[in-house]
């Protein structure tokens, strides 16, 4: 996949997509801040597969997804890695998976 510049199109995606990953979860954890695992590449993680998460839900729900880098798609992204962060939480515990489920009294 060769652009009309010389320049590999996939590369630069790729590029494109750390870059926005890193935004999103820089986002992401200044909203909901807590111990990042992992330093940036754990941020990075966190956006790219929030962006993913959010647009495979937009997608569901309402008809629309990640499409390009636009408002609706950062917005999009976002809300999934705070979703991602809330199921993280959800399932560990101090490092650790959890393994009972506490009933809520």
């Amino acid at each position: 996949m060769i652009d009309v510049f010389g320049t590999n199109v996939f590369l630069s995606t790729i590029v494109g997509w750390i870059i926005f990953g890193l935004i999103v979860g820089t986002i992401a954890h200044l909203i909901d801040p807590k111990n990042v695992r992992g330093g940036i590449v754990g941020t990075v993680l966190t956006g790219v597969i929030g962006a993913l998460l959010g647009g495979f839900l937009a997608n569901l729900i309402f008809g629309v997804g990640v499409t390009r880098f636009n408002l609706t798609s950062f917005i999009i992204a976002v809300v999934g890695a705070l979703i991602l962060a809330f199921l993280e939480k959800m399932l560990l515990r101090n490092g650790h998976i959890r393994t009972r489920v506490t009933r809520l009294r």
